[in-house]
């Protein structure tokens, strides 16, 4: 995928989800409260990184881990993960987008709702050069 692929998909799929992906008893203050996936009663949530990962990959080991290295490989903790970027699409997107992707579910959507959240996708899409139409569709 190119940059603006990613920032599309994942721009509709969070405005159609509506909502973070946080566990019901969400506390703001709590490292890594947000998850690449969460079961909410008969809804699958996911952060935005988590609407880039394809089912047959994603591993709950993948919770608290960063973006970076949940995709492009490394260690966290204990934990050792694969380069799947290539099996994701994403091995020619820049990391950075990709974090602050994550940064702008878990710091904005989780906190402070879609208006906030849309505002900061803005501001990411002036920092990558990307065109915003996909912030007006319906969601």
């Amino acid at each position: 995928m190119k940059k603006q692929e990613v920032f599309d998909k994942v721009a509709r799929a969070l405005m159609k989800q509506g909502e973070a992906s946080v566990p019901a008893d969400y506390d703001p203050d709590s490292a890594f409260a947000c998850r690449y996936r969460i079961r909410r009663g008969t809804r699958t949530l996911k952060c935005a990184v988590g609407h880039l990962i394809p089912a047959k990959l994603y591993d709950k080991k993948m919770e608290g881990a960063t973006a970076e290295i949940v995709i492009f490989g490394g260690e966290h903790g204990e934990r050792r993960f694969e380069d799947i970027s290539g099996e994701c699409g994403l091995q020619d997107v820049p990391k950075g987008l990709l974090a602050d992707l994550q940064e702008v579910h878990d710091d904005y959507l989780a906190d402070d709702g879609i208006d906030a959240w849309r505002v900061q996708m803005l501001r990411i899409a002036g920092e990558y050069g990307l065109n915003t139409d996909v912030l007006e569709e319906p969601a």
